[in-house]
């Protein structure tokens, strides 16, 4: 029989761990105190821990203990811990067990009503969590002891779910101030020039709402999951979308344009753990939102810091670093939602209009196609009357982009009362206004030294993705007439991870606007997962008979059998295709109008057993030089496990074979030229420790997992599109997670849209190679 603390001790080095060694054998007691840490180790989960028989009994909680009724959450029996855990907090170092902050998220003292080998009934009495919980036993599987954690109906009602009372507030707003003041009864922060968004982060990720309640959700993925970010389960923030620059300063073109990394500045907290705190008076709740907000959650999530009482001197260090301004807020105010009163004020450094644009002149020479100046107007009763010409402020992208706008708008007549004189200019319809800031205006109205802030929307532009409700086990998504259920969205399908099947669901539906063109008009073959990437799965080629009528759907000859495929035209199809337990997706290289003719050549790079990434790397560099010879461009993916794919988009006419054969023969010069590095070998016991590089993963039929994927290997590594001058020597692919290809998508778009556009003359390429070996 193993001693008690056992695998406790035997999974720690005391020496290099901060976690408390047991001072002696522990011996039963009548103990009943509890703990509950939160652990930002590789994936951020709760430990819930009771003291009974001199130790304590310890689950980790991926989503953390739920407060609501009705909520069941997995829960990962684990070692028992010694009683000097129950106040550890600190940073167990990397490359220890456990690695990552451990901090005390609530304690107290429990009432057991029954403990037993497959179910635990016990009352907590914390500070931030009470009432009735049970814990059941479910399964063993993987050497992990699986149970579920609800809390009971019995006793005292948990705290209501937040999200119904977060989705009908609206932000409270300041009124114009025209000058800073100095008064130690007000705080005074800057003033972010961004969009204004209420923030709800749970354990289900982050939902967040535009000063009129519109679902900003999908528009921000890289702010999809700030969980990390708090130092709760729950939370609603509220705050400003910003993009900031290299110095810190929010720069609203940038936001706008959709360039740069998104940050979620903090300034204010209305909820946190089951408690509304709008009552309050403003200092208690930034006190508050001090605490709760963690050095993990930088740079997506961070506060606005304030200052008390000296509102002048930042007024004028914001003005000096070119800041919008600042706002000031009584500390004794409580939160008035969509109210704008007396206690909070803003006030600006600069001067700003939001001018109707009325027509453009056209840049010169490298700025061709971009924008010289706006010419743009005050709307007044008699009409738009001109008010500048307005030629800074733009950057290269942000004039074209504004360019390629106004050039559908154009019209032969002036807006304006009166037409100004400036040579050369295009008109066009009224129908924008931009945000521009001056420093005064002259005698004849026309401002001085004007700058384009940026294009003067209320709110920003909408990405549209469907949005899922994870807080929830099932649900159902409308488009139009057609619906489908999403079922067991809180099954784990990566237990360590704490990933579920929702959130595999929730990463497809924020990549469909940039993952379903690849998918579009392609037969697509189903691998499913029913119970997660770790579990037995199988493919299928036949469309189920449960299939939506309005599913598309293509018939097609496979051997000597005519299959129904799955065709995903839409992000509704790519949903349904999901929730079927399709962790990856597997679309053929043709599409179902022409299922002879490939759309590109594929070239698998797959390191054989015992093979570094950074063979790979060599590899995929050799197989471009490859490429380069014979006039073709190659587009290169993480393969989301160990491997890489590159692909050459070719013109309509080729068939399968011929694309499998000319990936052979570059196969073949690849191995000429590195015989160390790259095999060809069909027989896997030939290939030694190379990379083979799989020229019949192209062939009528045929598929690898697609771009964007998720793959079944531990972590949830994402299939990832790749700029050629990433692929070196730091290339890590096990970073492509599902958060960081968010972010990365929200950052840079879609990397692998060439993919679809660029196609090449593989007959022209053919010739240059001499033909040799390719029919």
């Amino acid at each position: 029989m193993a001693k008690p603390l056992e695998e406790y001790r035997r999974k720690r080095d005391f020496g290099r761990t901060p976690e408390p060694a047991p001072e002696a054998p522990p011996a039963p007691d009548a103990g009943s105190r509890f703990v509950i840490q939160r652990h930002d180790a590789r994936a951020l989960h709760f430990d819930l821990r009771l003291e009974v028989d001199g130790v304590l009994a310890s689950w980790a909680v991926p989503k953390g203990p739920p407060l609501h009724e009705g909520v069941k959450r997995l829960a990962v029996r684990t070692e028992d811990h010694p009683l000097e855990y129950l106040t550890f907090a600190g940073e167990i170092p990397a490359g220890q067990y456990g690695a990552g902050r451990m901090s005390v998220w609530d304690h107290g003292r429990y009432e057991p009503e029954l403990i037993a080998e497959r179910e635990w009934k016990v009352v907590l009495h914390g500070g931030r969590i009470s009432g009735e919980y049970h814990l059941v036993r479910t399964s063993g599987r993987g050497g992990k002891d699986e149970w579920l954690m609800f809390r009971s109906s019995k006793g005292e009602p948990g705290p209501e779910d937040p999200a119904p009372r977060f989705r009908e507030l609206r932000p409270m707003l300041a009124s114009p101030e025209d000058k800073p003041f100095d008064d130690p009864d007000w705080d005074f922060e800057i003033k972010w020039d961004g969009y204004r968004a209420l923030a709800l982060v749970s354990q289900d990720g982050t939902e967040l709402r535009s000063r009129t309640g519109r679902d900003l959700t999908g528009s921000y993925p890289t702010l999809a999951d700030l969980r990390r970010g708090i130092f709760a389960q729950e939370a609603v923030l509220d705050g400003e979308v910003v993009v900031l620059d290299d110095e810190g300063r929010p720069s609203f073109q940038d936001l706008q344009a959709g360039r740069g990394g998104v940050t979620y500045v903090a300034f204010d907290v209305l909820y946190a753990d089951g408690v509304w705190m709008l009552e309050r008076p403003l200092a208690e709740r930034r006190e508050v939102l001090g605490t709760l907000l963690t050095p993990e959650g930088r740079p997506r999530l961070i506060v606005s810091e304030a200052v008390t009482g000296s509102g002048t001197s930042l007024f004028r260090a914001a003005a000096e670093r070119g800041v919008e301004g600042i706002v000031a807020k009584r500390r004794s105010s409580a939160y008035q939602p969509g109210r704008r009163g007396p206690d909070w004020r803003k006030v600006k450094a600069r001067q700003e209009i939001e001018a109707v644009i009325g027509g453009f002149t056209e840049g010169e020479r490298s700025r061709r196609g971009a924008i010289a100046a706006l010419l743009v107007g005050r709307p007044t009763d008699e009409g738009i009357v001109y008010c500048g010409r307005v030629g800074s402020g733009f950057t290269d992208a942000s004039g074209r982009a504004l360019r390629r706008r106004l050039d559908r708008m154009v019209t032969d007549r002036s807006p304006f009362t009166s037409v100004p004189p400036v040579r050369g200019t295009r008109w066009v319809r009224p129908d924008l206004a931009a945000r521009v800031a001056f420093t005064e205006w002259t005698d004849d109205g026309i401002m001085r030294a004007p700058v384009f802030l940026g294009l003067a929307e209320e709110e920003p532009p909408e990405r549209p993705h469907p949005v899922l409700d994870l807080s929830r086990s099932e649900i159902r998504v409308r488009d139009g007439g057609r619906e489908i259920r999403l079922t067991n969205l809180d099954k784990p399908f990566w237990k360590a991870e704490g990933i579920t099947k929702g959130d595999l669901l929730d990463h497809y539906a924020r990549m469909a606007p940039v993952l379903v063109p690849h998918l579009a008009g392609r037969p697509e073959v189903l691998k499913r997962y029913p119970n997660g990437w770790d579990e037995p799965f199988f493919f299928q080629h036949q469309l189920p008979e449960t299939a939506p009528r309005w599913l598309s759907r293509v018939e097609l000859q496979k051997g000597d059998e005519e299959i129904t495929y799955a065709v995903v035209n839409e992000a509704l199809e790519l949903l349904w295709v999901v929730n079927l337990g399709c962790i990856d997706l597997n679309p053929w290289h043709a599409t179902a109008e022409r299922p002879d003719q490939p759309e590109y050549v594929l070239f698998d790079l797959d390191p054989q057993e015992g093979v570094a990434y950074a063979s790979v790397i060599e590899a995929a560099l050799l197989l471009r030089e490859e490429l380069d010879a014979v006039g073709l461009r190659g587009y290169p993916k993480t393969s989301g496990s160990r491997g890489m794919h590159v692909l050459v988009p070719v013109l309509a006419g080729v068939t399968h074979e011929t694309v499998r054969l000319f990936a052979q023969v570059v196969g073949e010069r690849m191995r000429a030229r590195r015989p160390d590095l790259v095999t060809v070998e069909v027989q896997i016991a030939r290939r030694g420790r190379r990379v083979y590089v799989d020229a019949n993963q192209n062939g009528y039929g045929k598929t690898i997992a697609g771009v964007y994927s998720v793959r079944p290997v531990p972590g949830a590594s994402v299939s990832t599109p790749l700029r050629w001058e990433e692929v070196d020597e730091g290339l890590d692919p096990s970073r492509f997670t599902i958060a960081a290809v968010a972010a990365r998508v929200a950052d840079e778009g879609d990397l692998f849209a060439p993919v679809l556009e660029d196609r090449q003359d593989l007959a022209a390429a053919i010739a240059r190679l001499g033909g040799a070996g390719v029919a």
